[in-house]
């Protein structure tokens, strides 16, 4: 199946979902990935820095379990590791964890993924900071990795994800997770 629709600055999308168990839309609009099979994947022109904001909550946890990564294998991950509530950012590097993503509650989480200048974390907590090196991500994937890979599938809800093609200052970015 293949859903097309047309942004406000004109710029058509197709999100294509394929397998047996597409993504569920549930609840006050949100998509809920089961953690077995369902994923949403788009690719188009990505590359850092880049910065994303994601409103979601983790269900279940699992270790190893990719919550977004770009289009491109391994290239804006972020996974859960390890023990609840584990999670790290990467696209090459891994910055340190971070233990701010609680299952069963909502946070507001940020990645800005630029090179050695690149920082994570959610609701107020303090940024973890860092280098995850230089991957490109060419595009989103929710709810495992990038590529064509079938595994390490994420169990969360998400309820929105804003990509920006910009490293977002703390003043933007502060304005952009209060809203």
């Amino acid at each position: 199946n293949a859903a097309t629709w047309t942004s406000d600055n004109g710029e058509v999308y197709t999100l294509n979902n394929t397998g047996t168990k597409p993504a569920q839309i549930v609840g006050s609009p949100s998509l809920l990935f089961d953690g077995a099979a369902h994923w949403l994947q788009a690719a188009f022109t990505l590359i850092q820095p880049e910065t994303v904001y994601i409103v979601a909550k983790p269900i279940v946890w699992a270790n190893s379990a990719y919550l977004y990564d770009g289009f491109t294998l391994n290239t804006m991950v972020l996974q859960q590791l390890g023990a609840s509530p584990i999670v790290r950012l990467f696209a090459a590097l891994a910055l340190s964890n971070n233990s701010d993503f609680i299952p069963g509650s909502y946070a507001v989480g940020y990645a800005i993924v630029n090179g050695a200048s690149s920082r994570y974390g959610f609701n107020s907590s303090a940024a973890i900071s860092g280098d995850v090196g230089a991957g490109n991500p060419d595009g989103l994937t929710i709810g495992k990795p990038g590529g064509a890979a079938a595994t390490n599938f994420g169990n969360i809800q998400v309820k929105e994800i804003i990509i920006r093609n910009v490293a977002d200052s703390a003043a933007t970015q502060a304005q952009i997770q209060s809203y």
